[in-house]
């Protein structure tokens, strides 16, 4: 298959991988719906609209790093309105990977390789599903950032560094992780540059001061906020994120057989490319990608995976571990099979993880539809608490929506969610002020009192308890009443 054809065809599986965003209206993306509704507040402070979180939110002084898919879905939600904005940005990562790494691997070498095939499945994996929308985003960025330098490391001109840094910086805003992975990856290359080009060294490190720059406001500036503890990944959960690859993974069980095929391919791929011929004849041109491909499985190893406000590091890790393999193949493209080959079985591994989730996508899409649709409207500007129980608890209708999808609720109706676990972290564009969240006994703090409470995802004992407990029964006038949606109910305080 020629170059031309084999580019359509990356094109047309690009686009046919949008497949599940178009059409499921809601997909299980743990955190998404906070990140929904945080980029609804921000609009709606914006437009001075926000009665609901006047005064009880405010913005965060600190340029955090999680601000492009924020200011991407409040400026979407204000055309199209939010589930859509959240839509766009998901086919924004789901078109974003394959293109940025099919980009960075041209400029590692001309030749057809098909490994940009290899995103399909990957955009589609873990992190999508955890819902870390802007570290998906910034590993296109990554990916940018790294072959736009390693193209014009030869001519660092001054409109070739004036755009380095614009990526850098929208790398930045994507996440910290992803600009560290930029500077340790250029850095660990430039090694393996002739010394004449220490000027262009000087250059680049010029170029880096603007991310830098902001990286520091945010240490300086951010607000004090609950810390992580350092911890260090097990050495087993470290190699399964990379030998196994469970960075694949959805984190339902009917996925992983599926998951674990598209890893035993992918690893026969690298099996192939190293045994074809003697792995170190004629490949000076791969020393630097063999180099940064050590550097990364050593971080991800070492580094920690939890530290300061940032947690599950080990699986984010090891994608960047995955880029490098498949760089370092790329700088020996002739040993590779032939690309029609890798791109048809990174499309039919595709299509058998899409197939092995569509069935929990619709279950968890109607039940997201029916837990807003059953939603009154009398809780806009209402204090509400809402979670699942049980995230994992099954039924025979199908799933649960995930713990953060009453943010969904929040964000239809008006509501003042104050669970909302962005409110109780400092990396993200608006923090607390009047509410302080839900301690671990699930009393609300600070002086906005719980209005309301939805649960799911438990037993009616465990839902009734736990509602009695949040709204207060027994204290005062109150008395317990509840309303029934779907599998949710929804608590109220009535007065005696």
């Amino acid at each position: 298959m020629s170059g031309r054809w084999l580019d359509r065809v990356f094109l047309a599986a690009v686009a046919a991988n949008l497949a599940p965003v178009l059409w499921f209206p809601f997909l299980p993306t743990r955190d998404g719906p906070a990140h929904v509704l945080g980029a609804t507040w921000i609009r709606e402070l914006v437009a001075g609209h926000a009665l609901a979180v006047d005064g009880l939110v405010a913005w965060n002084p600190a340029p955090v790093p999680n601000w492009f898919g924020h200011a991407f879905m409040a400026l979407a939600g204000a055309l199209v309105g939010p589930w859509v904005a959240e839509r766009l940005l998901l086919v924004l990562i789901v078109v974003a990977l394959p293109l940025s790494l099919r980009y960075a691997l041209r400029s590692v070498t001309a030749q057809p390789t098909g490994l940009e095939f290899l995103a399909l499945p990957l955009v589609w994996g873990t992190h999508l599903h955890w819902g870390f929308y802007n570290f998906c985003v910034s590993l296109a960025a990554y990916l940018v950032c790294v072959g736009y330098w390693w193209r014009h490391r030869g001519d660092l001109s001054t409109r070739h560094l004036t755009v380095w840094a614009l990526l850098l910086v929208v790398t930045y805003f994507s996440s910290i992780l992803a600009l560290v992975h930029v500077l340790a990856s250029v850095a660990m290359l430039a090694v393996f540059e002739p010394a004449q080009r220490l000027r262009a060294a000087r250059l680049t490190l010029a170029a880096t001061l603007p991310a830098l720059a902001l990286w520091g406001l945010f240490v300086v500036l951010e607000p004090v906020g609950p810390r992580m503890p350092t911890t260090f990944p097990a050495p087993l959960w470290a190699a399964a994120n990379l030998v196994r690859l469970d960075i694949l993974r959805s984190g339902q069980a009917s996925d992983h057989g599926a998951a674990l095929v598209a890893a035993c391919a992918a690893w026969a791929l690298v099996a192939y490319w190293v045994l074809r011929r003697p792995l170190f004849v004629k490949a000076a041109a791969s020393w630097p990608w063999l180099a940064l491909v050590l550097l990364d499985v050593c971080v991800l190893f070492l580094a920690p995976t939890s530290i300061g406000g940032g947690t599950l590091l080990t699986p984010r890790q090891a994608v960047f571990a995955v880029f490098a393999m498949v760089l370092w193949m790329a700088s020996q493209s002739n040993r590779l099979p032939n690309p029609a080959v890798v791109g048809g079985v990174a499309i039919c591994l595709t299509l058998g993880m899409h197939a092995s989730r569509w069935a929990h996508y619709g279950s968890y899409s109607q039940a997201v539809q029916t837990l807003i649709d059953g939603s009154p409207n009398s809780l806009a500007g209402r204090a509400l608490f809402a979670t699942a129980l049980d995230d994992g608890l099954r039924d025979q209708n199908g799933v649960w929506p995930t713990a953060h999808a009453g943010a969904y609720v929040a964000v239809a109706r008006g509501a003042m969610l104050v669970n909302q676990y962005e409110l109780l972290t400092s990396h993200f564009p608006l923090i607390a002020t009047r509410i302080t969240g839900v301690n671990t006994t699930l009393r609300a703090e600070g002086d906005r009192h719980v209005e309301a409470v939805l649960l799911w995802g438990g037993s009616e004992d465990a839902m009734m308890r736990v509602g009695s407990q949040l709204l207060g029964e027994g204290t005062g006038d109150c008395r317990l009443a509840f309303d029934t949606i779907g599998p949710a109910r929804l608590f109220s305080c009535l007065k005696r």
